[in-house]
């Protein structure tokens, strides 16, 4: 069962992020510990080992990725690239929460409504993960202390597969598939 960080392309070591632009030109700076992470993976990629291609030679998803701790699961949709986050803040950073809290989101969550996963940005929650819900506010809460521990509570579920009572021991992948095939 796939985990935490086979779902994340790493990035290459010759595709550096220059955060010192990005900073300046959208008025943010990004905790510490997050741009390591970005700096490391390609944030900007779908997930990796949840699609397969189908008969019809399209792509079709095998399951979800779930973030799951303690008594929380939330489906992860996905992490915003660095510049949807920039432009995402400059659009949304005025709402009343997200000052409230001084958080930054940076990606969607699938069955909470409106609101996602968000970036700690002050000194008394730097780099935490939180959620935030604007449909339901007694799921706004705290996560983890850091990306690197969100993304070791990430799991495969077959939850939502477009496979019908498919053994998953009948899917291979070649040495540079993206995407897993079916053997006949």
């Amino acid at each position: 069962m796939k985990k935490a960080f086979d779902f994340l392309e790493p990035r290459e070591i010759n595709d550096p992020i220059d955060f010192v632009h990005l900073e300046s030109k959208y008025e943010l700076v990004l905790p510490p510990v997050f741009k390591l992470f970005v700096s490391n993976f390609k944030i900007e990629q779908e997930f990796r080992n949840h699609y397969f291609i189908n008969g019809d030679n399209e792509k079709s998803q095998l399951g979800i990725i779930r973030f799951k701790r303690d008594n929380i699961s939330l489906i992860l949709d996905n992490f915003f690239d660095l510049e949807k986050t920039y432009i995402d803040w400059n659009g949304g950073g005025k709402l009343e929460e997200w000052r409230k809290f001084e958080i930054v989101r940076i990606g969607l969550l699938g069955e909470v409504g409106g609101g996602g996963l968000f970036i700690g940005t002050n000194e008394d929650n730097l780099d935490e993960i939180w959620q935030l819900s604007w449909d339901f506010p007694e799921l706004n809460r705290k996560l983890c202390d850091n990306i690197f521990d969100f993304c070791r509570c990430l799991e495969f579920s077959t939850e939502f597969s477009n496979l019908e009572e498919m053994d998953y021991k009948h899917l291979f992948k070649k040495w540079a598939d993206s995407n897993w095939q079916i053997s006949t």
